[in-house]
Formats: structure tokens, C-alpha cells, sequence
């Protein structure tokens, strides 16, 4: 009798996992099914639908996840970390070879943005003022590039390292973007455990859309990483409310501007959520508005010099 219930105990903590998992399946099916349509049928209308079908069941994955995540049968504490390691380093070694693969033949050719981000990285590596800047060390570049230049400095960097060319400019790009795969999956398994970081990591590892933005030199690409780290501390100082948390959003939403111009989407997104909040949950801003100040303020901060410009 006693093993019997041991084992139904273990099955009913087995299907409490798989719930948040088979919910975060259908989000992303759900999502690719109404960029299908947006995107390769041209029809919007069925496209929104589905894509809002996404994200409704994304937020019922997130509601049914429990704060202590449990992962088939085995707590987060529970699991050895050198699981979660070789889990996390096989979602890195995946979509490093998304990344960095056969660069010096796919994409063909160097386009002309390519070739001018590249050009404004080598000059900025050089101290030299970029085409159509206002300083040597600009914060923003007009056209060809008409972007933030925030991308650039980092590209910058990793040429002093790997030198100069078609290939080492798009390796530079894939670096970076193998950050963004990376707090994916801090993301995913803040929220759901390590078995939903995984899966949700490689399929993001191997993901068309992010792969294609991250093998050329482009300002996009570069934006989902700060994209993903504003999320993730947005979510973190709901729950969390610590200090660290609410300074990291700050600087994280405040650097998200200088990357990619539909950054400037996310602070109206997180209005939008905090006006939603103040009715549900007034309590949050009575404790913690002190938090809120200063992490508003970080976010100013950081943006100012572009904001100025």
C-alpha cells in the first residue's frame, strides 16, 4: 500500500511538471503557426488570432508553473548541477554550430548594410569618426546605418581580437548572438525549470529567424539579447522584489535603446504592464515604490545619451 501511494505521489508530480511544458509547446506552436500566415500567406487576420492564441497560452504556462519547480520528480535543488550544466552546455554547443557553421559561404555575398556596420565598427576600433557621425565615439550613426551604435562597440572589440574581414565580421555578429540563446535559457528556466529551458533552448538554438539576423552583421540581432535580459529582470522584480533586480531592469531597459530602433516598443509594453498591475496588485507599488524610482531613473540614465541626441 505504502509503495502504491509512493508511486502515485511520483506520477502526480510527474503530470504537475509536464502541465507548464505541453502549454509552452503549444505557445510556440501557436506563434510560429501565426507568423505563418502574417509573414509567408500574407492573411494578418487568422495570423493575429494565432499569434494571440501564443501568447494566452504562454501566460496560462507561466500561471500553472509553480515558484518551486519541479522537474520529473526531482526538485531544481535536487538535481545535481552537473546535469544542469551539461544541459545548459549542449544548448550552447547547438546553437554555436548554427552559428558559426560554413559562415564563409552562407550567407552569399556581403550586403550593403553589412558592409557598412562593418565599416562603422573598424572605424570606431580605429578612432576614427564614422560616415555620417557626430563624434569618433558616436552614440548614434545616420544613414546608410540610421541606428544606435551601441552594436558597434562590441564588434569593435572582438576585431582588435580576430582581426578584420567578411568572416570575422559575422563571426563577431554570431557571438553575440549566442548571448541571447544563453538568457533564453535562464529566462525559460527561471520560469518553468531546466526541462522547459532545454527544450525551449534548442529550439531558439536552431530557431530560422534568429539564426539568419545573427550570421549577417545587424543591428536586430544584437537587440534580443538586451530584449530577453529586460524580460527576465521584469519578471524577476515582480516576484523576487530585490534591490539587485530592480538595478539590473533599470540599466537593462535603459541599454535596450541603444540597439535596434523597435527597442523603443518594450518601455510602452512594460507601461502598459505596470498600469495592468496597479489594479491588480496595488500592494506591489505601496512596498516597493522606492525600487521602482530608482530603477526608472537607472533606465533614464542609461538612455541619455542617446535620448539627448
Amino acid at each position: 500500500m505504502g509503495e502504491n501511494y509512493y508511486m502515485e505521489e511520483k506520477i502526480e508530480e510527474i503530470k504537475k511538471s509536464i502541465k507548464p511544458v505541453i502549454l509552452l509547446y503549444l505557445s510556440v506552436i501557436f506563434a510560429f503557426a501565426g507568423q505563418f500566415f502574417i509573414y509567408l500567406k500574407k492573411d494578418v487576420s487568422p495570423g493575429l488570432i494565432l499569434f494571440a492564441a501564443g501568447i494566452i497560452i504562454f501566460i496560462l504556462a507561466v500561471k500553472m508553473s509553480k515558484k518551486e519547480k519541479i522537474i520529473f520528480g526531482k526538485s531544481e535543488e535536487q538535481q545535481p548541477i552537473k546535469t544542469r550544466l551539461l544541459l545548459f552546455t549542449f544548448v550552447m554547443v547547438i546553437a554555436a554550430f548554427f552559428r558559426f557553421h560554413n559562415l564563409e559561404n552562407a550567407p552569399i555575398g556581403f550586403h550593403r548594410d553589412e558592409a557598412k556596420a562593418s565599416l562603422d565598427s573598424y572605424y570606431i576600433m580605429q578612432d576614427i569618426q564614422p560616415i555620417n557621425s557626430q563624434s569618433r565615439h558616436p552614440v548614434y550613426i545616420g544613414p546608410l546605418t540610421d541606428n544606435p551604435a551601441m552594436y558597434n562597440y562590441p564588434i569593435a572589440a572582438i576585431y582588435k581580437i580576430i582581426g578584420v574581414g567578411i568572416v570575422e565580421s559575422r563571426a563577431a555578429s554570431s557571438f553575440l548572438g549566442l548571448l541571447a540563446v544563453a538568457s533564453m535559457y535562464f529566462l525559460l528556466y527561471y520560469l518553468f525549470g531546466s526541462a522547459t529551458a532545454f527544450a525551449g533552448g534548442i529550439l531558439f538554438a536552431a530557431m530560422k529567424w534568429h539564426v539568419t539576423f545573427v550570421r549577417i552583421i545587424f543591428h536586430s540581432g544584437f537587440s534580443i539579447f538586451l530584449l530577453i535580459l529586460v524580460l527576465y529582470f521584469g519578471y524577476r522584480i515582480y516576484k523576487e522584489r530585490t534591490w539587485k533586480d530592480f538595478i539590473f531592469w533599470g540599466i537593462c531597459m535603459g541599454l535596450a535603446q541603444h540597439t535596434y530602433h523597435a527597442a523603443r516598443s518594450i518601455p510602452f509594453a512594460f507601461a502598459a504592464a505596470a498600469l495592468f498591475l496597479l489594479f491588480r496588485d496595488f500592494d506591489f507599488y505601496r512596498k516597493n515604490w522606492h525600487k521602482m524610482i530608482v530603477s526608472v531613473l537607472l533606465a533614464l540614465i542609461f538612455f541619455a545619451p542617446l535620448g539627448i541626441f
